[in-house]
């Protein structure tokens, strides 16, 4: 076999093992940034002001780097965060008048665009973009979620 025809065939494996490597690197970062996660009375993670779960960083390190199951941990997370902001929301527009709830109303809608600009898939980055989107809307969402469960505890 011909030098040329051995790199050719080996090109393909290279590539494998290049992004097998930036896969385990983004695993590796994203379990560490998981084992920061502290768990306060309601069962609630606190990574700063975000308030995921523990139980998240809890699945996805189980998941151990199978994407699958990483992606089911971020859909649940994600459900429940969603619901969570749902939540606040409802609740935050029921202490408004009728200026302020059409103003929170185009903030949300300026946040979603903000938060699916942000977190928007990377199409040739591979699994560890697409993680890395899921994981940074699940974030976002929980961010947004303790912003709006702040400012509903100040109308009170």
């Amino acid at each position: 076999m011909s030098n040329s025809t051995h790199n050719m065939i080996n090109q393909p494996r290279t590539l494998l093992a290049a992004h097998a490597i930036t896969l385990t690197i983004f695993i590796a970062l994203f379990f560490s940034a998981g084992a920061t996660y502290a768990q306060d009375a309601s069962g609630a993670g606190n990574a700063g002001a975000n308030k995921t779960r523990a139980s998240y960083a809890a699945c996805v390190t189980k998941a151990a780097g199978v994407t699958p199951d990483m992606k089911q941990c971020m859909g649940t997370e994600y459900a429940y965060q969603d619901k969570r902001l749902n939540r606040a929301y409802k609740a935050l527009m029921a202490t408004l008048g009728k200026d302020q709830q059409a103003t929170l109303r185009d903030e949300e809608r300026t946040w979603i665009t903000y938060r699916d600009s942000h977190c928007a898939l990377d199409p040739n980055g591979g699994q560890a973009a697409e993680l890395d989107a899921y994981d940074c809307s699940v974030e976002e969402t929980a961010k947004q979620a303790s912003a709006l469960e702040d400012r509903l505890h100040i109308a009170h």
